[in-house]
């Protein structure tokens, strides 16, 4: 059974006690079945329509408390909705053919709790949500608790892979700035080596070029810490600056 289908299935079970919800969810699932699932006509007369050309718009005059929208919504959804779940994706749609009643859908349901993206394919209305908060939402105001409780957890597991992910990108970043800046050193001391001029150097500038030069990878932090003399991490990165511009001007 598909993820859609065990919604649908849980919503038609969910305990309604005031008659007046009962009612307003066969309304909303009887008024949006499409025409190929009808097992019989629609009743038009008891609904309050005067014909099917008058099946235009929801009466909200069915909705006589505070939960029959909600009760409504949910037989819409049983209807002609779907929902992906939230382990692949995060889309939920509710697809209509006739467009007036699309229209009338799109504005009750803005008024009741959200606004949803429109969209027209070939002879199609749907109404749909990307977003995991507007799906969370509109499944809690369905009365879908569980299944609200499971898209909120997984935007929790996305969100911390998105962390990770950008922590990781962070950190490879760094290392490659901190092995591009050691090679552009190590090259400079080389070059000083080989003109004689390292031997000349003042002595904190010289073990600066040796320490470099025994660890080329190593981090700021990492060459202070081999430092004999006490010296700040912008301290090092100062001499070996200098190492560069010695061996520039040659």
């Amino acid at each position: 059974m598909s993820y859609s289908s065990e919604l649908k299935k849980n919503l038609k079970e969910m305990s309604m006690k005031k008659k007046c919800c009962r009612n307003s969810f066969f309304y909303g699932e009887t008024l949006f079945l499409p025409e190929r699932k009808r097992t019989q006509p629609f009743d038009y007369l008891k609904y309050g329509y005067e014909s099917m050309d008058d099946v235009k718009a929801i009466k909200t005059e069915f909705f006589k408390c505070s939960s029959c929208r909600s009760s409504f919504l949910r037989g819409v959804f049983c209807a002609c909705g779907t929902v992906s779940s939230p382990e692949k994706s995060f889309h939920f749609e509710l697809k209509v053919k006739n467009e007036d009643l699309y229209n009338s859908l799109y504005e009750f349901i803005s008024h009741s709790c959200l606004e949803m993206k429109k969209l027209k394919r070939n002879d199609t209305y749907s109404l749909y949500l990307k977003k995991g908060d507007d799906i969370e939402d509109i499944m809690h105001y369905m009365g879908a608790g569980r299944e609200a409780f499971e898209v909120a957890n997984e935007k929790i597991k996305r969100e911390l892979a998105n962390v990770a992910n950008r922590r990781n990108n962070f950190e490879v970043v760094n290392l490659g700035k901190t092995v591009s800046a050691a090679g552009e050193s190590v090259d400079a001391i080389n070059k000083l080596i080989k003109k004689g001029i390292l031997s000349k150097l003042p002595r904190g500038l010289a073990e600066t070029a040796q320490i470099r030069l025994d660890n080329p990878f190593a981090s700021l932090e990492e060459l202070t810490e081999l430092h004999t003399d006490r010296i700040s991490k912008s301290g090092v990165n100062h001499r070996l600056k200098k190492l560069i511009e010695l061996a520039d001007e040659m």
